[in-house]
């Protein structure tokens, strides 16, 4: 029964233990609202589309009137009119596949 708590804390642990900047996440707040979490950078701003840096790939979202109302902390929030969003992989020149 011990054995049993002890490996359900350390998942617990371990899964509150991941740093954002570890792990890419995206929430949405219906078609207004992106948060993205694990962000290293902003490779394109621009009103119908917004490109990230995270991890090994590029996030790239797709909208009219987008804009990043913050970034901060490897989190960005992308606001506007949300319609697409994609992983896109980078090969080696860091250029999108």
């Amino acid at each position: 029964m011990e054995e049993k708590q002890s490996k359900r804390q350390a998942r617990i642990k371990r899964f509150f233990s991941v740093s954002p900047l570890q792990e890419t996440m995206v929430i949405l707040h219906g078609e207004r609202e992106a948060i993205v979490y694990g962000c290293r950078k902003i490779l394109l701003y621009s009103s119908p589309e917004i490109r990230l840096s995270v991890r090994k790939k590029q996030l790239c979202v797709l909208g009219r009137d987008l804009s990043c109302s913050s970034f901060s902390g490897g989190t960005v929030t992308v606001e506007g009119k949300i319609e697409e969003i994609r992983y896109e992989a980078v090969r080696e020149e860091g250029n999108a596949r």
